[in-house]
């Protein structure tokens, strides 16, 4: 329960000062009962020895006051209050208790049967008000059927309500079995009208195995949120139900008191609107076009003998939209031909139609030979093109796939880039239809790094990750060395002894609304540091130049090949196999194109690949030449190097004069502590 969670997290921390109200002074909280929240938890702060009075009036309600300890013991309780309070009515509730230590407690308002709702009026003496929270009764649910328990605990009814979604004219059967109490089922829409209800089903309707069980068949009069609400027969029984829905489909709790037009966030909205270009199509009933129809039993096949095959999309309306991510059937639609599926595929982005080599990869998974539909989040990217190549299937002779779409909605989350120099002062808001925000910047080696985020709409929470997605440091409620505004605003402090890309998410224990964040620290900045500006390269051992690798100590394997050490990106690189110690030596030899060269420099990216730590960055390494052979011990050094920074961009070193080869070797000698080597690109300049 949220209201009991946060009380846990706030008693470490309730000496920080009231929120709303001084302790002594009689201090009214105002709120409603609703058919969902059925009761609202006020968290008071208490002082031991101190009399507390506390008295609850609703004009609708036959009320009950209930006080509960940190780990939800009862302290005190009262239903009708007694004849020493002066109250509108006689069923308004009062009682006074003495704490016995320095605390926070809940105050739980409820109605004396849940069913009831309306306006209340809570008074408090003798105590100080921190924060208030409804006791919600909807449950997370998904797919058809729910399995639950219905129990009464801590104060709350034997009810769960289970929200979901229904399309106008639909017809919809729920139905509620259980074998442990007499179950009845209810049924409302968004705005908490009764539209249907059972107690004992239709024995001549439904086959269920109890005739206590309940079940219902309703007409949705319109789309929209709807809510099965479970309980029992005067809310007296309890244990275990199973609830089932046909022609419909459970929602989110989330989402429980608004439908928002279109998919919700974590929810693929399909925005591709047709296909542009193709590398090949088997034809018939594998048209490329299937790819889009949603239909898993539809699909696209290559033709035989189509070594590297791609598909480009445009998007609907043919503007540019900004994609978070992709969802992928790549199982093959073809009884027997399950060999044909895509083991591995990329997706690459372009706001123009260019030829497939020029997209920008955003993607490159992995998928399992299932026919399934796998969702596919990356960071948010503006693109008006997509395009699908297929790396390698399961050993078949075509490439087959089912569906394929982009997303606009999968991840629900912004982005937003900071500017100019710490501190960062952002003044934000949290939209419903955003999960988080997240903010980037760049931290240097050794940097330091505060953050807070205040809010008094929601309930924040803070969140900082680095570039390969792993948490660095969270927080929800703050450490007392960070003043706030108030208890549950979040504060984290965290060392970062690596360089690299952050990213500090701001998002909400429950809600949304307007935030306060801050961003400071040292070493701290907006944006990486600029790279050097290089030296021209007339390059002569890439692999677009010519280049091969003819010999190597050991690779890693996978994503980290020796052939990605002069592949021409500085997104993939070479990774020794892993040794016990980082002071070894390892080799990568590259033949310069067939032929002898005379050498002017090189450029060298010693950084890690694939989300690595730069713990693996080499440090010390060396070059050596051979105009005759391949083999290792016959080279000799020209250059050799210790860096002392952990550098994450292309550096350049010019070699002594007169030095030439046709064969070149890289010998990495250390790393920064990493149990392997790593470069992420190493390219051989001739002289002009």
């Amino acid at each position: 329960m949220r209201s009991r969670l946060l009380l846990i997290g706030l008693c470490v921390l309730w000496l920080a000062g009231s929120v709303h109200a001084q302790g002594g002074e009689p201090v009214a909280v105002t709120g409603t009962l609703r058919l969902f929240e059925p009761a609202s938890d006020v968290l008071v702060r208490v002082v031991a020895g101190q009399p507390v009075t506390l008295t609850l009036s609703a004009p609708t309600i036959d009320p009950t006051l209930t006080v509960y300890d940190a780990v939800g013991q009862v302290l005190a309780f009262n239903d009708d209050h007694d004849s020493g309070f002066d109250l509108p009515s006689p069923r308004d509730a009062a009682l006074v208790f003495t704490p016995s230590a320095d605390a926070p407690v809940v105050v739980r308002v409820a109605g004396y049967n849940w069913a009831y709702a309306g306006d209340y009026t809570l008074t408090i003496i003798g105590a100080t008000v921190l924060d208030q929270n409804p006791v919600s009764l909807v449950q997370e649910a998904e797919g058809r059927v729910v399995e639950g328990t219905l129990a009464a605990q801590e104060g709350r009814a034997p009810r769960l309500a289970y929200p979901f979604l229904a399309r106008a004219g639909a017809t919809v059967t729920l139905t509620l079995t259980s074998a442990a109490f007499d179950a009845m089922l209810d049924v409302f829409d968004e705005a908490g009208a009764a539209i249907a209800a059972n107690d004992d089903h239709d024995a001549t309707v439904f086959s269920l195995p109890a005739r206590t069980d309940s079940a219902l068949r309703f007409t949705a009069p319109a789309d929209g949120l709807y809510v099965a609400l479970v309980r029992s027969f005067e809310d007296k029984g309890q244990g275990r139900f199973t609830l089932t829905i046909d022609g419909a489909a459970f929602g989110r709790a989330t989402v429980i008191n608004s439908v928002e037009e279109g998919p919700r966030p974590g929810e693929c909205d399909r925005v591709l609107g047709r296909v542009v270009a193709v590398s090949s199509t088997f034809g018939g009933d594998f048209a490329a076009g299937n790819l889009l129809d949603g239909d898993p039993a539809t699909g696209w096949s290559s033709r035989e003998g189509d070594a590297a095959p791609y598909l480009i999309f445009e998007v609907a309306g043919g503007a540019a939209a900004t994609l978070d991510g992709v969802i992928f059937n790549g199982f093959s639609t073809s009884p027997g031909f399950e060999n044909d599926s895509v083991r591995a595929f990329s997706v690459g982005v372009s706001t123009a139609l260019v030829a497939p080599e020029a997209f920008t990869t955003v993607l490159e998974a992995e998928f399992p030979r299932a026919n399934t539909l796998q969702e596919y989040p990356f960071a948010p990217v503006a693109a008006r093109y997509v395009l699908l190549r297929l790396l390698s299937n399961y050993g078949g002779r075509y490439t087959q796939a089912a569906e394929f779409n982009a997303c606009t909605t999968l991840s629900g989350r912004a982005v937003e880039t900071l500017r100019g120099e710490p501190p960062y002062l952002i003044n934000g808001q949290l939209r419903s239809r955003d999960s988080y925000i997240e903010y980037r910047l760049y931290a240097l080696q050794n940097a330091t790094l505060t953050v807070t985020l205040s809010s008094e709409a929601f309930d924040p929470v803070l969140e900082v990750y680095n570039s390969a997605g792993r948490l660095l440091a969270d927080n929800d409620e703050h450490p007392p060395e960070l003043p706030l505004p108030n208890l549950w605003d979040a504060g984290l402090q965290v060392t970062l002894p690596e360089e690299g890309e952050l990213v500090v998410r701001a998002r909400s224990f429950a809600g949304g609304g307007p935030f306060v964040l801050t961003i400071d620290g040292r070493r701290i900045q907006a944006t990486p540091p600029p790279a050097p500006e290089l030296p021209p390269c007339r390059d002569v051992s890439s692999q677009a130049a010519g280049g091969s690798i003819v010999n190597f100590s050991s690779e890693f394997g996978g994503r980290w090949q020796a052939a990605f050490l002069h592949d021409g990106s500085e997104e993939t690189g070479w990774a020794s196999a892993p040794g016990a110690v980082s002071a070894r030596r390892e080799f990568v030899i590259l033949d310069l194109a067939g032929d002898v060269q005379p050498l002017a420099r090189f450029r060298i990216n010693p950084s890690a690949t694939g989300g690595d730590g730069s713990a693996h960055n080499v440090s010390r390494f060396a070059v050596l030449v051979s105009e005759t052979t391949q083999r290792p011990e016959a080279f000799r050094e020209v250059f050799s190097t210790l860096l002392t920074e952990r550098y994450r961009y292309t550096l350049s070193f010019e070699l002594p004069p007169g030095v030439r080869a046709r064969y070149v070797m890289l010998e990495t000698r250390d790393t920064f502590g990493g149990r392997w080597h790593e470069v992420a690109e190493f390219t051989v300049c001739a002289a002009d």
